[in-house]
């Protein structure tokens, strides 16, 4: 079998050692605090650095413009919301039973 280089071992030596180091139970608590911790590494590199690059690379080869909201234009008299209002219904109401002659 060929020998892995730096730690001078066989592949089949180092396997069963690491399939061993799986089985046993505290060592997989380790093992699992490991993979979260590198998830969590590569998941902020992803927002912090990789992320914001992508919308300047876009627009460098031509694929994404920035794009504007449309601008809405309309005229709004004093009138139109209180036409609306409930308020000036109320005060309408009322109005006209005081002219009516029944007061509040």
């Amino acid at each position: 079998m060929p020998i892995i280089p730096f730690i001078n071992k066989d592949v089949a030596e180092v396997a069963k050692k690491a399939n061993d180091r799986f089985r046993d139970p505290k060592a997989q608590r380790t093992i699992v605090l490991v993979i979260v911790c590198v998830a969590l590494l590569l998941d902020n590199m992803l927002y912090m650095v990789i992320v914001p690059i992508i919308p300047e690379y876009l627009r460098s080869i031509g694929a994404w413009e920035e794009i504007l909201p449309p601008v809405i234009r309309r005229t709004v008299t004093f009138e139109e919301p209180l036409r609306s209002s409930k308020r000036l219904n109320f005060l309408r109401k009322r109005n006209q039973s005081e002219a009516q002659g029944g007061g509040p």
